[in-house]
């Protein structure tokens, strides 16, 4: 739907994916990042995070083909960064609550410095800031 410019029913559909992951405790579902199908729906800040880090960092993707959970991206990350990017194509006033939401993610979810938590803390810390930029612009 995102990549559709389907944003109103993007937003609505990761709206009830995340409320879903948080309700019934299933926070640590992930993607592969490599996927093609996921790094599609990245844009903008978050694709170029993750090909800076195949460019500084290029023995990480061979870390792929040893330890397949090494390169991995949690569900709730990834639904955060859609709802977020839905939200600002619709210029909608939600992106101030939807800072909680990630701060949220960033400090109760994922707050251990676990290994394979370490693209989520790095992409919410990351989308976190650029919303934050977004919304002192806008107001």
């Amino acid at each position: 739907m995102y990549r559709r410019g389907m944003f109103q029913t993007c937003l609505r559909m990761c709206r009830n994916h995340i409320n879903t992951l948080l309700n019934y405790g299933m926070k640590h579902e992930t993607v592969f990042l490599l996927s093609p199908v996921y790094v599609t729906l990245f844009d903008g800040e978050l694709l170029s995070f993750f090909g800076i880090i195949r460019i500084l960092h290029p023995s990480w993707v061979l870390l792929y083909f040893k330890d397949h959970e090494a390169l991995r991206i949690s569900l709730l990350t990834l639904l955060l960064y859609l709802m977020i990017q839905c939200q600002k194509k619709l210029h909608s006033n939600l992106v101030c609550d939807s800072l909680s939401l990630v701060r949220y993610a960033h400090d109760a979810v994922f707050c251990s410095e676990n290994k394979r938590e370490r693209f989520d803390l790095l992409s919410l810390k990351l989308i976190y800031r650029t919303t934050k930029l977004y919304v002192d612009v806008s107001l």
